[in-house]
């Protein structure tokens, strides 16, 4: 008799990030990229959730505030903040997590749904809780997040890009006019040190002829 072998359980890859001692996880599929946290560009007339943009090797970013969006406490950020870069419809949007914590696999049997205890605003984008050990993780609907109407549209990534550009141009223009200065600065050094040995130079020169004319002088 052929015994039969079970069928393989169906496995998700997570992403897991913290945000304090919670653990939340988010679909690897959806993640193009995490990066280091960055400066960010304000961008006026958006809202609380949206923490500005950032410039990505010549791409302009959109970035969420998860903390915010999600209604938890703020905390000062320090140097293990991500930005985790997600590809939604063909957008890239980030968002800040406080550190990312793991890529783990879990199997359909240990995700549970939802526990319907009314946990505020982060309760509509909870698809279910992983667990792992003695661990749990809270798992993400990112599409959920992305849908609001308030992350983006075409006016606020133009408003976005325009943000990034001038504050670049402005980097740039203050970078030339540095570098410019250095260079009025090098230069006028290097003149007066030409000066001075060109000085010195015909001060010897005019010694030695002075010498030359003594040593040659007739006697009387």
């Amino acid at each position: 008799m052929i015994e039969k072998t079970p069928a393989l359980q169906k496995q998700i890859q997570l992403v897991c990030f913290k945000f304090g001692n919670d653990e939340f996880g988010v679909n690897i599929l959806k993640v193009k990229e995490i990066v280091r946290l960055q400066e960010i560009a304000k961008v006026p007339q958006t809202p609380a959730s949206v923490a500005g943009v950032i410039n990505l090797r010549g791409n302009v970013i959109p970035v969420i505030d998860l903390r915010k969006k999600l209604g938890l406490d703020e905390i000062e950020r320090d140097d293990k903040a991500r930005i985790i870069v997600f590809l939604f419809e063909e957008k890239q949007i980030g968002v800040i997590v406080d550190l990312v914590e793991r890529v783990i696999r879990l199997k359909t049997d240990q995700i549970e749904a939802p526990p319907d205890i009314g946990i505020g605003k982060i309760q509509e984008y909870i698809t279910g809780v992983g667990k792992i050990e003695d661990q749990m993780i809270i798992l993400l609907n990112m599409e959920k997040v992305f849908s609001v109407e308030e992350i983006v549209n075409l006016e606020d990534l133009e408003m976005m890009k325009k943000a990034v550009l001038n504050k670049t141009e402005k980097a740039d223009s203050n970078t030339t006019l540095q570098q410019k200065d250095k260079l009025i600065k090098k230069e006028r050094i290097i003149d007066i040190k030409k000066s001075g040995k060109e000085r010195r130079q015909t001060q010897k020169k005019a010694s030695a002829i002075k010498s030359t004319r003594t040593t040659k002088a007739p006697k009387k």
